[in-house]
């Protein structure tokens, strides 16, 4: 696949909007890019720079202008991060949260469109580009409205709004847009280079099952809105430390629609009271009392309306007390 693909004018065959869609899905990926984007939800702005390019694996950087300076060095399959205490950390994407990674990772548009309309709704022009605008609305209230700004010349993302999809004509709950950006550029490797000292996440364990283990295997999670599969983040059970000591995690398990993510939790945590919802942008958090265990709750955290959020939450059962409820379209 050659490094540098020049910019051919749009084809006079008009692309459907799931076209559109794949081909800024295959551009993002397999083009080289630099520029700068501004990243912002209902509570925050920051601006990022980014270089990508594609030599048999993907490479990518990106460095925090604003803000707590993360850098971000992603080399194929290989992720690596610091923040402000200038440590590089090996870790995995899932493990990454929003306010840092920023863009999300998205599916086939066929697999899409089985819970999203997606059309195309106009035309724009951003970072001194043509864009056509391409809209994902969702066709249950589980999930948000998505909407993509994509360069005619290249495919290439440049701005990505996510909507309450019941509010479409209102603010987006958070916005990435390009301010400037440069395609084609020739690959250098130094741009990616890994870090010399990294503290690495311990690998996860192939041995037989350890209490932890099993304790994860008494917990069912009942309900999930149809189209989000369980997903690999790699991210261990471990121990937090809150006011009033340990909160043991239970169970952990992450779902992504190739849109949005969400991770539930199962901890045991002396410090928590009161159930509670919070939200920043597109991201929910709901804490949530298991009913019939002490100090038992539940953490769904990720990119849902939080009425759906609080109904996974309400969906957990723990194996131990009852047999498991069959799932619900």
């Amino acid at each position: 696949m050659p490094l540098a693909q020049a910019e051919t004018p749009q084809t006079t065959t008009p692309l459907s909007a799931i076209d559109w869609f794949e081909k800024m899905m295959q551009s993002t990926k397999e083009r080289n890019y630099r520029g700068r984007f501004v990243y912002h939800n209902q509570k925050e702005m920051r601006s990022v720079d980014i270089v990508h390019a594609y030599q048999d694996q993907e490479y990518e950087k990106l460095e925090h202008l604003s803000g707590t300076p993360y850098h971000i060095i992603r080399r194929g399959k290989e992720l690596f991060c610091a923040g402000q205490s200038g440590t590089w950390m090996e870790i995995h994407q899932g493990g990454l949260p929003n306010d840092v990674s920023f863009l999300k990772t998205t599916q086939s548009a066929k697999k899409l469109a089985e819970f999203y309309q997606i059309s195309q709704a106009g035309e724009n022009r951003i970072a001194g580009r043509d864009a056509v605008i391409i809209e994902l609305n969702p066709t249950d209230k589980h999930r948000y409205l998505h909407r993509f700004s994509i360069d005619q010349k290249t495919g290439l993302m440049l701005k990505y709004d996510i909507y309450d999809a019941e509010k479409p004509k209102k603010k987006p709950l958070e916005s990435l847009e390009y301010i400037s950006i440069e395609v084609d550029q020739p690959f250098d490797e130094h741009l990616f280079s890994a870090p010399q000292k990294i503290v690495k996440l311990p690998p996860k364990p192939n041995n037989p099952p350890t209490k932890k283990t099993t304790e994860q295997a008494l917990w069912n999670v009942t309900w999930v809105p149809a189209g989000f599969d369980r997903i690999e983040t790699m991210a261990p059970l471990h121990e937090q430390t809150t006011d009033e000591g340990q909160s043991e995690i239970l169970f952990n398990q992450a779902y992504s629609d190739g849109l949005s993510m969400f991770s539930i939790f199962i901890q045991k945590r002396p410090d928590l009271k009161k159930n509670k919802i919070k939200r920043m942008g597109v991201s929910t958090i709901v804490e949530w009392a298991y009913e019939s265990e002490e100090s038992v709750w539940i953490t769904v955290v990720g990119d849902l309306p939080a009425n759906t959020a609080v109904k996974i939450a309400s969906s957990v059962e723990s194996l131990t007390a009852s047999e498991p409820k069959p799932d619900e379209d």
